[in-house]
């Protein structure tokens, strides 16, 4: 239902019956007032290409907007009564836009100025009060453009006019002081450009309407905007108005509020030019409970704490540096960090895009679920570069707050450009300090530090995707499989098939690398293990069985958890074969990690699967020689691989570690806090 009112008087539209190719709806005129109203007239236009085909108790006139009035019995309406008027369209559109809402005995909120910044007043008999217009300036109430203050077009009011940034979600935004309840606004603008430049309306951080801005010949036709009824909070509010097109806003001279008393409230910085780019951005006014801000975080900022996934900036529209991309699994996350001063309730506005096709919901979460948790709902905008405002309630503690929204479908999060709070004196928290922790590698010369420019393992470039706190320790060994690298082993195979162990007074012996690793390991750490590249030769003493494979990881994984790290396997790298022009599997032991996976609670990371997409990506095959990856020296794999086309040189081996990090991210390790 879409409602629009004066004061007294409210018109408001209901569908009563929708088919899909047509409709029938109401519209009903409401007397808050106390006496009687006559004369009632609406306006309202079909959305889409919907029409109006016939009507009852009433008589209408137009073609798309239609203006209805009294069928003569309903002239009159009582105080608390009401006059409905039913009708039948055509259309797949049933929805429709209430234009005006007018009758003889109400003066409606519809009066402006075109002069000075002190409030000027069209007062009227109401049961609520004197309604009175106060008009809002670039040195009165004007707290924040996000572009400049200007004077060379002629024919504004004040100091000058707003002028914004041609970019989507530039805005201005103004306090205003009110009684509370229903009341109008309206923009003096003028237009120059040859195209509309519509916006958002946003009240304390809530979208509650769009208004269009029509193009006019000259930027010196200054123009009155339509009223635009909204409902404001006793005491302070924040009045926003955001451009929803990349060529921005129209320049604005003045905002007209009319209602009961409204005023404007005094702002920090009020006149000043800043930037929707900067961390935060603020407005405040004498109130009983502090200082009322607006405050945005931006990504790479003060109170943005990271995201479980990257900063990109390859779609238009945002601000700031750029917005923060999760992963698109369930359980990635964007988290925050905001200090207030008085615990209570604040408004939050999130600056998503989503073009994924369907909505990304979350849950936010305040201090960890202690201080309560939100569903949000971030709906589908048409494209990557169509941003929206998605606006929501929370409440607060005094001093630091952390916040985090996770998804909760496997799609993962919309794109989230900026979050911003409004509220008494709040600003930026401080993020909570990541604990320093080591990731410890274990594998075999794929992975290996090794030498440059060949071979080079993924381990060596690994410490370049994380942040200071992380320190990458790697023990991996060249020519090893896991029981070579776990022990001394022999060159005999015993009766059950396996490789002998040496062993000292009955105990196997082993490998002093593996000690050293868990005399290091920390709680908080990770080990991550890969093998099974060497494990399938038919001799001793690299032969491992699938039994003593799982067995062996088993032993890592209790041994890593026991100290409170947490292990985590991955299937070998593949070489680079081919088949035709596709590149195929090349390794084994890809079902024993997974089982070993599933029975010690321990996540996979398949880089197997994950470097043939790349490899096919890359459009390696097909390569000389076709399948046997021993007989070629490089050809069109280029600068990635060594000869041998098992090894990796210190580009492709970056390449792979790249890999292993899109696995982080997949599965939503805390780990992925720590990424780059």
């Amino acid at each position: 239902m879409f409602s629009w009112h004066t004061f007294g008087q409210e018109c408001s539209y209901e569908v009563s019956n929708d088919w899909g190719s047509g409709f029938t709806a109401s519209i009903t005129i409401a007397n808050n007032s106390a006496a009687t109203i006559n004369d009632w007239q609406v306006k309202w236009q079909q959305n889409g290409s919907s029409t109006v085909t016939s009507l009852w108790n009433a008589t209408y006139s137009g073609s798309n907007p239609y203006t209805a009035t009294s069928a003569g019995w309903n002239n009159s309406i009582p105080p608390g009564a009401t006059a409905t008027f039913g009708f039948q369209g055509d259309g797949t559109d049933a929805s429709a836009t209430i234009l005006s809402c007018t009758a003889a005995g109400i003066t409606s909120s519809n009066s402006t100025s075109s002069g000075s910044s002190s409030s000027s007043s069209a007062s009227s008999s109401s049961s609520g009060g004197n309604v009175t217009t106060v008009v809002l300036q670039e040195t009165d109430g004007l707290c924040h453009v996000e572009g400049s203050i200007d004077n060379n077009n002629p024919g504004f009011s004040g100091a000058g006019f707003a002028n914004t940034d041609n970019a989507l979600g530039s805005g201005i935004e103004w306090a205003v002081a009110s009684a509370g309840g229903n009341y109008d606004l309206q923009w003096r603008y003028a237009n120059g450009s040859s195209a509309n430049r519509p916006g958002k309306i946003f009240i304390n951080g809530v979208n509650q309407a769009d208004l269009d801005f029509p193009t006019a010949s000259e930027w010196t036709i200054w123009n009155n905007s339509m009223l635009v009824p909204v409902s404001l909070e006793s005491g302070i509010n924040i009045v926003r108005l955001e451009a929803i097109e990349t060529t921005g806003l129209a320049n604005i001279d003045a905002l007209s509020v009319t209602g009961l008393s409204p005023a404007a409230a005094s702002c920090s910085g009020a006149g000043s030019s800043s930037t929707s780019s900067s961390s935060s951005t603020s407005s405040s006014s004498s109130s009983s409970s502090g200082a009322i801000v607006s405050l945005v975080v931006q990504e790479n900022a003060a109170g943005f704490c990271g995201v479980n996934g990257t900063i990109d900036n390859n779609n238009d529209g945002f601000t700031g540096d750029g917005f923060a991309n999760t992963g698109n699994n369930l359980g990635s996350a964007v988290s925050w960090s905001v200090q207030v001063a008085t615990a209570g309730t604040y408004q939050l506005a999130l600056r998503y895009a989503n073009g994924g096709g369907s909505a990304r919901p979350g849950v936010l979460a305040v201090n960890d679920s202690s201080s309560g948790t939100y569903d949000i709902n971030l709906t589908d905008t048409g494209s990557w570069n169509i941003w929206d405002i998605e606006t929501l309630s929370v409440f607060l503690n005094e001093g630091t707050n952390t916040l985090r929204l996770t998804a909760t479908s496997e799609s993962g999060l919309a794109n989230i450009d900026y979050l911003e709070v409004t509220g008494s004196d709040l600003s930026a928290g401080i993020c909570p300090e990541l604990p320093n922790i080591s990731v410890w590698l274990a594998g075999d010369s794929t992975v290996a530090n090794g030498v440059t420019p060949c071979p080079t393992g993924w381990g060596k470039s690994f410490q370049s995707y994380f942040n200071s706190n992380v320190t990458v320790r790697n023990y991996a060994a060249g020519g090893r499989s896991v029981r070579t690298w776990l022990y001394d082993v022999q060159s005999t195979m015993g009766g059950d098939g396996e490789c002998l162990l040496n062993t000292s007074n009955g105990t196997p012996i082993l490998q002093s690398r593996w000690q050293t690793l868990l005399d290091g390991m920390q709680s908080g750490d990770y080990l991550f293990i890969q093998f099974g590249i060497n494990d399938g030769a038919s001799t001793c003493p690299r032969h491992v069985g699938s039994t003593a494979f799982m067995q062996e990881y088993a032993m890592m994984a209790n041994a890593a958890k026991a100290r409170g790290a947490t292990p985590i396997f991955i299937t070998p790298v593949s070489a680079i074969a081919c088949s035709g022009s596709t590149a195929v599997a090349t390794r084994g032991f890809l079902t024993e990690t997974y089982n070993a996976g599933s029975a010690n609670d321990v996540d996979v990371i398949d880089l197997h699967a994950r470097s043939l997409q790349l490899y096919n990506t890359l459009n390696f095959c097909p390569i000389p020689g076709g399948g046997d990856i021993s007989a070629t020296t490089g050809g069109a794999v280029g600068e990635f691989f060594c000869e041998d086309h098992t090894h990796f040189d210190a580009e492709g081996a970056t390449e792979i570690g790249g890999l292993i990090v899109e696995g982080i991210r997949d599965l939503n390790l805390p780990l992925a806090e720590y990424l780059r």
